[in-house]
C-alpha cells in the first residue's frame, strides 16, 4: 500500500504534529537496529568473545549462530572449511624360511585370493619366480599359526609415504653382480649383466576412484646400480655440471596392478620357478646364508586415513 503524501496548510498543526511522529519513528527505528537479535551480520556471542581472541585470530562461529541463523552461518561455514588431508601409509612385512616352504607348498596360498589377477598374468609372473595373491586380515591369525612353525626370521616396517613418490621396498642391502633373465609374454627370454646392483619393489598408487579408502597399486621388480653422474661439460656459458643419477632397470614387464580396500593385504612370494635360475623372484626373495637356502614373502598392507592436520 503507497504512502499518501503529506498535504501542507497554511495555518494549521500538521507541521507539527508530522515533524514529531516522524521523531518518534526515527527513535523506534533506532532501538531496532540497535537490538542484537535482529542482527543477521554478527553471530551472536562474538562481543562475549572479542576481548579473548587476539584481533589476527580469525573468530569462531557460536553455537548459537548456528541455531539462530542458518542460511547465513551454512555459507560462513562452506567458506571456513579447509581441504581434507589423507594420510597413506603401508605396513610391510617380511617372512624369511627355508627353501620350498613357499614356493614348493600350496599350504599358504590356500587362505589367500590368486584370482585377483588373471590367468594370463598370474602365469607369467609365475614362469619369472614371482607368486602374488591378495589376503583378508581376519584371516591372518590363521595364517600366522602356519607360519610359527615354519618361519626363521621375520622384519616390519610401517612407512608413511608423500604423493606422488612411489613406495620403494628394498630387497637387499649389499651390492651385488647379478645376472638377471626375463621371460617375456611371447615365451622369449632375454638377460643382462648388473654390476654392484641391488634390487628392490617399486611400488605406485592411486587412490580408487569409488572409494577413497581403497588403493590401485602398481608393482614392478627394479635393479639399481650405483649412482652415478656424468662428467662436466663446457657450454658457450660455463661449466655444466650434472645432478647425481641412480641408473638401473625397472622390470615394467613384470609389472601387476591390483585394488586393496581396507581389510586387504598383498602378498608377494616365490614361484616353483624362483630355484630354477637368474629370475626377478630369485634375485628378490631368494638368500643364501651360513645354514643354506632360504626364501621370503612380502606382506603389504595399505592404509589411508583422514588427519587432523590442516592442510596449508
Amino acid at each position: 500500500m503507497r504512502a499518501q503524501p503529506i498535504m501542507w496548510r497554511r495555518g494549521t498543526l500538521y507541521p507539527c504534529v508530522c515533524a514529531i511522529l516522524g521523531g518518534v519513528c526515527w527513535s523506534l527505528l533506532g532501538l531496532i537496529g540497535g537490538c542484537s537479535e535482529w542482527s543477521w551480520d554478527v553471530p551472536v556471542g562474538e562481543a562475549e568473545t572479542a576481548s579473548t581472541i587476539p584481533n589476527d585470530t580469525p573468530k569462531p562461529l557460536s553455537p548459537v549462530a548456528v541455531e539462530s541463523s542458518p542460511s547465513i552461518v551454512t555459507e560462513e561455514l562452506s567458506l571456513s572449511q579447509e581441504p581434507i588431508r589423507l594420510k597413506i601409509s603401508f605396513h610391510i612385512l617380511r617372512i624369511w624360511a627355508k627353501q620350498g616352504v613357499f614356493s614348493q607348498s600350496n599350504i599358504l596360498w590356500n587362505y589367500l585370493d590368486e584370482e585377483a589377477l588373471t590367468a594370463e598374468q598370474s602365469s607369467h609372473l609365475r614362469r619369472n619366480g614371482l607368486r602374488v595373491a591378495k589376503g583378508r586380515v581376519e584371516l591372518w591369525p590363521a595364517i600366522k599359526e602356519l607360519l610359527d612353525r615354519e618361519m626363521t626370521a621375520t622384519c616390519s616396517q610401517e612407512i608413511v609415504v608423500a604423493p606422488p613418490a612411489p613406495l620403494e621396498i628394498e630387497a637387499s642391502l649389499e651390492p651385488r653382480d647379478q645376472v638377471l633373465f626375463v621371460v617375456r609374454p611371447d615365451h622369449r627370454l632375454k638377460g643382462g649383466d648388473f654390476v654392484s646392483s641391488t634390487n628392490l619393489l617399486r611400488v605406485e598408487y592411486a587412490m580408487a576412484l569409488d572409494d577413497w579408502r581403497s588403493l590401485e597399486l602398481e608393482v614392478m621388480p627394479e635393479i639399481r646400480l650405483p649412482l652415478f653422474r656424468r662428467p662436466r661439460e663446457l657450454t658457450a656459458s660455463g661449466w655444466v655440471y650434472h645432478p647425481l643419477e641412480h641408473p638401473g632397470a625397472v622390470l615394467r614387464e613384470l609389472a601387476f596392478r591390483m585394488k586393496i580396500a581396507p581389510g586387504e593385504f598383498l602378498l608377494i612370494g616365490p614361484s616353483n620357478q624362483a630355484h630354477s635360475g637368474y629370475y626377478a623372484g630369485s634375485l628378490l626373495l631368494c638368500d643364501e646364508t651360513e645354514e643354506g637356502l632360504s626364501e621370503s614373502i612380502y606382506v603389504i598392507t595399505p592404509r589411508v586415513e583422514r588427519t587432523e592436520i590442516r592442510g596449508g
